[in-house]
This record gives structure tokens, C-alpha cells and sequence, in this order.
């Protein structure tokens, strides 16, 4: 197993590629907390300002998402990743600046939290319709499932690392942190040998026209797209449960409060690594099996959360809940990478990401109204329920349809 990911790694342009990634994601889990704690500082507490700064860093998926991957399918791939991070490295950079000088308020940092997530719209589509072209197709589920691995390891160890640091530096210094790291992000993959994609001008139509063509292709291709719509009804189902109702049960059934909810957090983090490392050595006859096993094994995991009350079990079913979500992601991307034309790969990760951004956004505010009526226990055993239903569904209509991942269209390396 590790072989082959020691062979991705040997890889220069997939080396360079994962480096800034690792790094910008480990900037990036530092920022959000510091962003947090600033606006606090900021308001006196105000969490409400908190929420409405979070709201505006969410805004874009659903704003410009659907459109953003309609440009970078015309842009080229490599020359959008440089500039929207460069631009994020010294947009972030704008927050500290202002604090010092004293000028700083919040709708600066809601501000740079919208366009952060504009030019992330740009930017991730990009990378993962990038990969194909970076390593040949054999590899695409381990170098899928290494990028994963690595932003999981990020977003345990980013913020372990921001609570600390924070006793001995100013919030806004995070920031400064983040935005080198979108620098050497940027210089990374300004590095890699990879070139435009050929555009032929004849073919492209307006926005609408060309998402209406992305939505044909989606449909011919069933297996991925059920894959992309139900995994974006997966989130809605469960990602609540998993950021709102595990703080509930932390506080409510297992007493231990933020510090047992950082654990489970933590521990599901770490059974994300754990699944996508394993996974990813592995090429299955039946990605979509995968997939929705993946969704199942998430689902019942979340039901029995609800159903005991060790703090031991708890933390075993976050790991198993973490692996089953690195099996949907990993092979969910690979999937759509191996099946979708190089040319329409951008517009449907764009539309992948409105999808999920929608779902988990919605499934906050369910998840939060089920807690205001029902108790903890049965909002996760009605989460994990519903998230299993979905998978059962999953496998039955892609049953007839998947007989391994469509290779019919080239996506070999450039090295």
C-alpha cells in the first residue's frame, strides 16, 4: 500500500501539487478558527456576528458555484489555481493589516470570507478536473484518496495548532500564516508542467447552454450521477448530525462538553485518513458498491451513536463513521474524474459542490430544529436512519448500471 503512495509522491508534478495542498489546507484550518476568535474579539462576544460571517463565507457555493466551474472548464485549469490563490494569499492578508492600523471591523472579514470561498469555487473544481491530467488513470483513486488523507490530517491538526498558538499571538497573526500559505500554494503549482486544455471556441454556448450540455452528459452516465446527487443528499441527512448533534451529545448524553466533542471530532478526522489511505490502494470492480457502502456503514454508525452512551464506543463509531465517509468521497471523486469528458470535468465538480453545499447547509438548519424538539438521541438515531434509507437506494438503481468505472475517456499523466 504505501509503496504505491511512495510512487505518487515520485511523481514531481503530483508531489508539488500535493505539498502546496498540505500546506494551504493546514493554513487554511488555522484560519478558520482564528476568523472565529477574531470576530468575537472584535464584537465582545457577539455570536450572532460569528454566524453572520460564517453565512457570507458560505454565500458563494451557492451564488456562484453553479457558474464558476462553467470558467474554469474554459480557462485554463493551472493559470485560474496560481491567480485565485495568489489573490486569496494577499486578500488574507488585508485582515492583520487593518487590525494593526485599527481599522479593522466585521464586514471586512465577512468581506474577505465571501471572496476566500468565490475564489475557492474557482479553485477546487480546477484541482480535481486538474488530477487526471497529473497522474494516469490507475492512480487517480490513491492520489484522490492521499489530497483527502492530508486535508483530514490538516483539519485535526490546524486547529490543535491555532489553540495553541493563540495563547501566544494575536488571531490576526493566523491570518498572515494563512496567507503565505496560499503563496507557496501558488508556487507550487506554478511550478507544474501542465498545460491548457485545447479550446475550441465553436462548441461553447452561453452558461446556461453549456450546464444544460454538462446535465446530458451527467445523464447518460447513471452510476455517477446518482454517485453526485445522492451523496449531496447524504450530506443533508447527516452532515448536521455531525457538526451540530455530536455537540449535543457531547454536552447531553456523554458530559464531557467541548473537550469530548473536539475527541469525536478528532476521532472521526482520523478514521477519514485511516479510510482514505487504506481505500486508496485499492481498485474495486464496483466503485459504486463502495460508495454506498461507505454512506451505509456512515448512516448506521451515526443511528447507534444515538442509541448508547460510552464515550469509548462513541469514539470506535466516529472512526468507522470517518472510514465510510473517506470511501464515499474518494471513490465518489474518482468516479466522476474517469467517466466525465477533460472539457466538462470543471462544470460538473462545480455543480457537485453546489449540490453539497445545499445539503449541508440545510441539514445544519434541520438538525438544529430537530434539536429544539426532539432529544439528542433520537435526531442522530432519525439521521443515521435516513442516511442508510439513502444508501439501500443507492445501491439498488446503480445495481444494473455500474460494471466498474466508465474508461472511456483518456485522462493519462503528463509524466
Amino acid at each position: 500500500m504505501m509503496d504505491g503512495y511512495r510512487g505518487l509522491l515520485a511523481h514531481r508534478d503530483f508531489r508539488l501539487l500535493w505539498l502546496g495542498q498540505v500546506t494551504s489546507q493546514f493554513g487554511d484550518a488555522c484560519y478558520e478558527i482564528a476568523m472565529v476568535w477574531l470576530v468575537l474579539q472584535l464584537t465582545g462576544q457577539d455570536y450572532f456576528s460569528v454566524g453572520l460571517v460564517i453565512f457570507a463565507r458560505l454565500a458563494p457555493y451557492v451564488v456562484i458555484g453553479p457558474f464558476a466551474g462553467v470558467y474554469v472548464d474554459r480557462w485554463d485549469r493551472k493559470r485560474t489555481m496560481v491567480v485565485t490563490d495568489v489573490v486569496r494569499g494577499f486578500l488574507v492578508l488585508i485582515v492583520p493589516l487593518l487590525h494593526v492600523v485599527g481599522a479593522l471591523q466585521v464586514w471586512h472579514v465577512a468581506a474577505v470570507a465571501f471572496t476566500l470561498t468565490t475564489c475557492r469555487t474557482l479553485f477546487n473544481p480546477a484541482l480535481q478536473a486538474s488530477i487526471p491530467r497529473i497522474v494516469d488513470e490507475s492512480r487517480l483513486v490513491g492520489a484522490n484518496a492521499l489530497i483527502q488523507a492530508s486535508g483530514q490530517t490538516a483539519a485535526i491538526a490546524g486547529p490543535a495548532a491555532a489553540g495553541l498558538l493563540l495563547t501566544w499571538i494575536s488571531a490576526d497573526a493566523l491570518f498572515v500564516l494563512d496567507g503565505l500559505t496560499f503563496l507557496f500554494s501558488a508556487a507550487m503549482i506554478a511550478l507544474l508542467a501542465l498545460h491548457a486544455l485545447p479550446r475550441d471556441r465553436s462548441t461553447e454556448g452561453t452558461v446556461r447552454t453549456e450546464l444544460a450540455g454538462t446535465i446530458r452528459t451527467l445523464s447518460r452516465k447513471r452510476p455517477v450521477l446518482w454517485s453526485v446527487v445522492l451523496y449531496a443528499v447524504g450530506l443533508l441527512t447527516i452532515a448536521g448530525s455531525y457538526r451540530v448533534g455530536l455537540a449535543a451529545l457531547s454536552e447531553n448524553v456523554l458530559g464531557g462538553g467541548s473537550a469530548t466533542y473536539g475527541l469525536l471530532i478528532a476521532a472521526l478526522a482520523g478514521g477519514t485518513v485511516l479510510g482514505a489511505l487504506v481505500l486508496g490502494a485499492t481498485q474495486p470492480r464496483r466503485p459504486t458498491v463502495v460508495i454506498f457502502g461507505g454512506w451505509a456503514l456512515w448512516g448506521v454508525c451515526f443511528a447507534v451513536l444515538g442509541l448508547g452512551g460510552s464515550l469509548v464506543l462513541a469514539l470506535v463509531l466516529a472512526v468507522v463513521s470517518g472510514i465510510g465517509e473517506s470511501a464515499a468521497t474518494v471513490f465518489t471523486t474518482a468516479l466522476v474524474q474517469r467517466a466525465i469528458p477533460p472539457e466538462q470535468l470543471g462544470k460538473v465538480f462545480g455543480l457537485w459542490s453546489l449540490l453539497c453545499s445545499t445539503g449541508e447547509s440545510l441539514s445544519g438548519v434541520l438538525t438544529g430544529y430537530g434539536l429544539g424538539r426532539l432529544d439528542v438521541r433520537t435526531v442522530l438515531g432519525i439521521a443515521g436512519a435516513a442516511t442508510l434509507v439513502m444508501s439501500l437506494f443507492g445501491l439498488a438503481v446503480t445495481a444494473r448500471q455500474d460494471t466498474g468505472v466508465p474508461t472511456e475517456t483518456p485522462s493519462g499523466g503528463q509524466g
